[in-house]
């Protein structure tokens, strides 16, 4: 059951009609009580009562009635705690299947809650840091299979990206090799940067290589300090690409990064309410589109 207020808010409140029922005839119920315990009867004949204890009468009738109404209805007796849990997990479905559009002013309707909730890089990379693992492993298998399927190299590279081990370089070294297949990408310069920050300038001619392969890598890897340069020299050049391109907080990355991972994923819904977020934002604050990101990008 989707719920929508008059200020512009809305959210799952229960898989179905039973369950919101439920879940709102105990919530109000406890959130009464708690109130009522808080007040001491002096507070509550002055700010509710008339005098004569009709309103605590009141009171105690609406609870027998919800009390009757429950078990009619046939609701399991359930704490506070249960029902909260309950409702958590409803709101928590709301995004991305069930994003409510404003048909009059084409916006999204705000959250219901305020919970917390994983910022898109995390789903997306997910298969990716998966795959570093086995990378990692030295499992043949997934090398091959990895270098043959060109998103499974993206993801790897990226996981590669936010978390950059020491003993990484063989496997980069790979990701480099393998990504030419699609000719220049972000990921052929980012496994390119990886594996210069290394300062190993035994991996000069591989980078030569890898620039050379097309007219478009060519373009796009220059800059590569020349054979005979210096450990030093290869750093300074990845290391003023990983600070202007890339770096090692996912948060940094353009959203675009992760909508078009996300939607290559079939992420098709998260991608989406991602970039509805993202143009709502813009329509409440233009300056937005004036502002670069920390990259340029």
């Amino acid at each position: 059951m989707l719920y929508a207020d008059s200020e512009g808010s809305a959210g799952i409140i229960g898989s179905s009609v039973d369950e919101a029922l439920e879940i709102m005839i105990g919530l109000e119920e406890a959130e009464e009580d708690e109130e009522e315990d808080e007040e001491d009867e002096e507070e509550f004949d002055e700010q509710y009562d008339d005098g004569d204890g009709a309103e605590q009468s009141h009171l105690r009738r609406l609870e027998e009635a919800r009390t009757e109404l429950r078990a009619a209805l046939g609701f399991p007796e359930r704490s506070p705690a249960e029902l909260e849990a309950m409702l958590r997990a409803a709101l928590l479905r709301t995004e991305p299947d069930f994003l409510l559009l404003n048909g009059t002013e084409h916006n999204a309707y705000q959250l219901l809650d305020s919970y917390a909730r994983p910022p898109l890089w995390e789903p997306v990379l997910a298969s990716g840091r998966a795959d570093l693992t086995l990378l990692r492993a030295g499992d043949g298998a997934a090398w091959e299979a990895v270098a043959e399927n060109p998103l499974r190299r993206r993801l790897a590279s990226r996981a590669a990206q936010f978390d950059r081990a020491e003993g990484d370089l063989e496997l980069l070294r790979h990701l480099l090799r393998q990504e030419t297949r699609s000719s220049m990408t972000d990921e052929l310069r980012l496994a390119a940067v990886l594996v210069g920050l290394r300062g190993d300038v035994g991996d000069l001619p591989l980078l030569h290589e890898v620039r050379e392969t097309d007219y478009d890598t060519a373009c796009g890897l220059g800059g590569i300090p020349e054979p005979g340069a210096t450990s030093e020299e290869l750093r300074d050049w990845a290391q003023g690409l990983d600070d202007s391109l890339f770096g090692t907080d996912p948060a940094d990355e353009p959203v675009s990064t992760w909508t078009d991972l996300a939607r290559e994923q079939g992420m098709t819904e998260l991608a989406r309410v991602t970039l509805i977020r993202g143009l709502d934002a813009i329509v409440m604050d233009q300056s937005r589109l004036r502002r670069p990101t920390r990259r340029g990008r």
